[in-house]
């Protein structure tokens, strides 16, 4: 497929798919189930794109928020064996751009530039759901603490005196909605699988890798961690769906990105995995979300 773009009112979009004769798949019934408003005299050009939206083979949700330029963007992306279609709402209007699948790859490793030397240290932490929120709500009061301090003209604290009591407020605001240029509601909205946190639960989830001692306090590897995370400028989240011999096949992992380290969060039905990963990482992790 050429690279074209079109615009259209989101809620035609089902009707367009069936104006241009396509038979939707599994997917395409799960995205595009029904009718809302009638779509008219469609391009032939265009009726490429809602043919592969009809039958892809994978769909994927992008959620990027970077902090310094306010940037936050929202799009799914379409794809078969050879064409990709990127959709994201402009000016309240579902704007389609058509690519073949070489460029959808490419296009979505460029959504999420790496820049520079990263460093592949950190380990890997195997926590929980629980846990891995309240770690994100340590590296948020983190961060709050030293901009404050610096606003204040103060001294910045280099540890976190009470854990317990660090991760309340953090905890809070995500699930009243929160912020997304912060970790712990933009995870929060990724995942979203809990209905309420359980900080007690959480730290309890950070000892057993070694983040959190037995006393509550931050280890000195949980205290590296923690500033690492606090230092984050972009967040990265890709949910990718497709179909299984039973029902559908979901693949979802997050990247947190500073100046210098990359982190990947990896979530199974049981825990969440938090791993270093490198730009290489990254690419391979993108090609293998268009593997079905």
């Amino acid at each position: 497929m050429n690279q074209m773009e079109y615009r259209i009112p989101a809620e035609q979009i089902a009707s367009a798919i069936d104006l241009c004769g396509a038979e939707k798949n599994e997917l395409g019934k799960l995205f595009f189930p029904e009718v809302q408003a009638k779509a008219e005299n469609l391009p032939e050009q265009a009726k490429e794109l809602f043919q592969v939206m009809a039958k892809p083979d994978v769909a994927i949700g992008v959620t990027i928020k970077a902090f310094e330029h306010e940037l936050l963007i929202n799009g799914s992306l379409f794809a078969d064996a050879s064409s990709a279609v990127y959709v994201t709402e402009v000016s309240q209007e579902a704007l389609l751009t058509g690519m073949d699948l070489e460029g959808a790859k490419t296009g979505l490793k460029d959504l999420f530039p790496v820049s520079g030397v990263l460093s592949e240290s950190g380990g890997a932490f195997r926590i929980g759901e629980n846990g891995l929120l309240c770690l994100l709500a340590l590296a948020d009061h983190f961060r709050r603490s030293r901009m404050e301090a610096l606003l204040a003209g103060e001294s910045v604290k280099q540890e976190i005196e009470d854990v317990r009591e660090a991760v309340l407020e953090p905890l809070k605001k995500a699930f009243e909605g929160g912020d997304m240029r912060w970790l712990t509601p933009f995870f929060k909205a990724s995942f979203g699988t809990l209905q309420k946190p359980d900080p007690e639960r959480g730290i309890q989830e950070l000892m057993a890798p070694g983040i959190v001692e037995d006393n509550g306090a931050l280890t000195s590897d949980g205290l590296r961690l923690v500033r690492s995370l606090s230092y984050a400028d972009a967040m990265e989240s890709l949910a990718a769906l497709s179909k299984a011999e039973e029902g559908f096949y979901t693949d979802h992992i997050c990247f947190i990105r500073s100046a210098t380290q990359m982190w990947q969060i990896v979530q199974t039905e049981e825990f969440c995995v938090l791993s270093a990963c490198s730009a290489q990482d990254q690419n391979q992790i993108v090609e293998r979300l268009f593997e079905v």
